[in-house]
């Protein structure tokens, strides 16, 4: 199963010459289950940029949402294949019941022009726990709530031989209900991919603790703890240049046990699970 980034930006979109190599679309990554379906995890701008690429032949999305703050839904109302009456778009939403709904009522005519009923796809919200409607597919994910202002959701997925963890939106180090370190470092054990928000650098932490996004000091721990074949740093800060999130990538990289491998999240990127 092939893994792709559409969009690896937080907060909001950072389009311009400072960011072309990493880019400046907001959270969206695909995977590839079988030649007619996709999992995809966020519905941020990155989603609407993959709705360009889509196939012509009918294609089922299952998407993932990890909560609904505007920078990881605003793609989905500019998705292509929403356009198509041989598509079927299935939230799953085991983690949250209300996820479906909140995202799709952007479509109400006033936020986005059109509304739900002018949709062509079939478009079903599955309640169904995501393992009953995956495990088929030869993919079964398991998931966390993260440390984050309202709800968020982190994924961990498992293909026929390996694993990846999805954990945007969380702030380490900073224990909102009792979600202590502990129990994230037991949540990406052993991935061989952990895909983790890392928006703010130390030095921002006295004004960001609290903001409900991980500092890279604490995600790098994380990742040496958890034991992680890869970490692929994500949530890009809007403000940071492809120059900045080099030398974030870089200072990483002399921070984990060379059994670690580490790489910043760009659009465009892809690798197999």
């Amino acid at each position: 199963m092939k893994v792709h980034i559409w969009g690896a930006r937080g907060s909001l979109p950072a389009p311009g010459p400072h960011t072309i190599r990493y880019g400046g679309n907001t959270s969206c990554i695909s995977i590839s289950l079988d030649k007619s379906s996709t999992l995809v995890l966020d519905a941020g701008t990155g989603l609407a940029a993959m709705g360009q690429h889509a196939p012509r032949a009918p294609h089922t999305y299952y998407l993932l949402v990890s909560h609904v703050h505007w920078d990881h839904i605003q793609g989905l109302p500019l998705f292509a294949p929403l356009m198509c009456p041989r598509n079927r778009i299935v939230f799953l939403t085991e983690p949250d019941p209300d996820m479906g709904q909140q995202a799709m009522s952007q479509f109400d005519g006033l936020r986005f022009p059109l509304c739900r009923e002018d949709i062509e796809a079939d478009v079903r919200i599955d309640p169904r726990p995501v393992d009953h409607i995956l495990s088929g597919l030869g993919i079964y994910v398991s998931w966390m709530q993260m440390n984050h202002t309202g709800t968020c959701t982190g994924f961990r997925i498992k293909g026929p031989s390996r694993s990846l963890v999805y954990m945007t939106d969380n702030e380490l180090g900073n224990d909102y209900e009792g979600a202590a370190f502990s129990r994230f470092v037991a949540f990406a054990g052993g991935s061989d991919v952990l895909i983790h928000d890392a928006q703010f650098v130390e030095d921002e932490r006295e004004c960001r603790t609290g903001w409900g996004h991980s500092f890279l000091p604490d995600v790098c721990e994380l990742a040496q703890r958890a034991q992680v074949g890869r970490l692929i740093l994500f949530h890009h800060d809007y403000s940071r240049s492809d120059a900045d999130i080099d030398r974030l990538c870089h200072k990483a990289s002399s921070t984990l046990m060379p059994t670690t491998a580490c790489s910043a999240a760009r659009e465009g990127m892809t690798f197999d699970i």
